[in-house]
């Protein structure tokens, strides 16, 4: 393949990365290498994948854990051992400072082909440290399996990395992503354990989770929304970036999602969640954890810190779970509030509201 100009009004966007410093992604944990909302490959001198964040796993369709260490022009990513791309890596490589090099291409896939932004920076060796290559990728357009290039020239599927997977066990969907059953009882232990936790004073620990769990939720709703709408989750409408949160939620059978959009004008935003798995056979405790994740998409949609707090439950006896999602700077407020009496949401906003009110006096 060779590097792809792009013919298409309007299609350039903004740098993958605003401030691309490799040094800067040297120093970023691999956590917080899975926040970033494009896919980061780390190269060694030979070529070896090094790191590989959880956006460009799924992207790719390929596991981190079955990447690593492989030859990334030899196996992972065939279609990009070309002077366009291969070679760009080597004169890094032969760089005795640190180079950044910009440039568009297209990934062959077996399942279509991707027109990415391509960004490429070294981190020399130096005495405390061996040689890396930093490459950031940005999705600008999915496209149908190109014709005109041969299989072996394509990057791999997941079972051709790992052909022993079925017999050891592993089950993948359609999309290459490894599915696992877990029963309530497994969630009930931890919950139990999570709950002892905080009886000996660790707070939020559920809350926690689900934040985490929306980080890396928002990579899997990134690439549908990619491949599906060809708009980023934040370009959509609203309506239609719900959608597919509501369908991420069903397909993990933790509940039916629906919205409701009457207080938005007062700035909040009511969810309810029928038959959530954690209230109908874990505790109110239990719900935290989708008050972490709804916080963690809501705050990505809305590209601003947003807070989501349970108001009614159903394991306290209420016919669904209710939250509202409002702006971080109410969040004492909206505590205090849903700590309160069960109330009607337009009830509880106009309590919300009162007591922001009081706080600024």
């Amino acid at each position: 393949m060779t590097a792809h100009p792009s013919s298409e009004p309007g299609s350039r966007r903004r740098s993958v990365y605003d401030a691309f410093e490799p040094e800067r992604l040297e120093a970023l944990s691999d956590e917080e290498l899975d926040g970033l909302p494009f896919g980061v490959i780390a190269l060694d001198e030979q070529a070896r994948i090094a790191r590989y964040n959880l956006t460009e796993a799924r992207f790719a369709r390929l596991d981190r854990g079955q990447v690593m260490g492989r030859a990334f022009f030899g196996e992972v990513a065939r279609c990009t051992a070309t002077p366009e791309f291969q070679g760009r890596f080597n004169e890094l490589k032969a760089e005795a400072k640190p180079t950044i090099v910009r440039f568009e291409y297209v990934f062959a896939f077996r399942f279509g082909a991707q027109k990415v932004d391509v960004e490429m920076g070294s981190v020399p060796a130096s005495a405390q440290r061996a040689f890396r290559a930093y490459i950031c990728v940005n999705r600008r357009k999915f496209m149908p399996r190109l014709k005109n290039v041969e299989p072996s020239i394509e990057a791999p599927l997941i079972a051709e990395l790992e052909p022993d997977a079925v017999a050891q066990g592993v089950v993948r969907d359609a999309q290459g992503r490894r599915r696992v059953e877990a029963e309530l009882p497994m969630l009930t232990s931890l919950f139990r354990t999570l709950t002892n936790r905080e009886q000996r004073g660790q707070t939020g620990i559920g809350r926690e989770w689900g934040q985490v769990w929306g980080s890396a939720a928002i990579a899997e709703l990134e690439a549908e929304s990619l491949e599906q709408r060809a708009l980023p989750l934040a370009r959509l409408p609203m309506l239609g970036a719900m959608e597919l949160v509501a369908g991420y939620l069903n397909r993990q059978r933790l509940g039916r999602l629906t919205l409701d959009y009457e207080l938005a004008g007062r700035g909040a935003i009511v969810l309810r969640v029928e038959r959530s798995a954690f209230a109908d056979s874990l505790s109110v405790s239990g719900c935290m954890v989708l008050e972490g994740l709804f916080g963690s998409l809501f705050s990505h949609l809305a590209s601003r810190a947003v807070v989501v707090r349970e108001a009614s439950c159903r394991s306290r006896g209420e016919e669904l779970c209710t939250f509202m999602a409002v702006s971080a700077s109410r969040t004492s407020a909206v505590e205090t509030v849903v700590r309160g009496p069960s109330r009607p949401p337009a009830a509880l906003l106009d309590a919300l509201m009162e007591e922001a009110r009081r706080g600024t006096r």
